[in-house]
């Protein structure tokens, strides 16, 4: 499993109100619609801003999942969308141990520390 993580937040100007209400909308069109290898989404508040959590089979559904994001139903509420956010920056994750939990409330942010091989850095967490 994968994971292509967008976060972003709203303009200066925008509702916070309307921006969830377009955020929402959009998810609901991708879950009525899913793209090959789509499995589920979900959308985490962090601070001012938000992550989107697109949680894909493999690699190769990334590029569904794009081509999706941006056509059909989903077009307009994620144009809308894209319109109001600013700072939005994307990464793959990879799921390294365990399984993933939608119900997580805590995001830890950390570097790997220099010359350490990801085995160990994954040994120590």
């Amino acid at each position: 499993m994968l994971a292509y993580v967008f976060s972003h937040r709203p303009a200066p100007g925008v509702g916070i109100a309307e921006y969830e209400e377009v955020l929402r909308e959009f998810h609901e069109r991708l879950v009525a619609g899913p793209p090959r290898g789509f499995l589920s989404s979900l959308t985490y508040r962090v601070g001012d801003g938000y992550s989107d959590w697109y949680l894909l089979q493999d690699s190769a559904a990334l590029d569904a999942l794009n081509e999706a994001a941006v056509s059909g139903s989903r077009a307009t509420s994620h144009h809308a969308a894209a319109r109001m956010a600013v700072d939005g920056v994307g990464k793959l994750l990879s799921l390294a141990a365990g399984e993933h939990d939608p119900d997580a409330v805590t995001e830890i942010r950390f570097a790997k520390p220099q010359g350490m091989p990801y085995s160990e850095l994954y040994a120590s967490l």
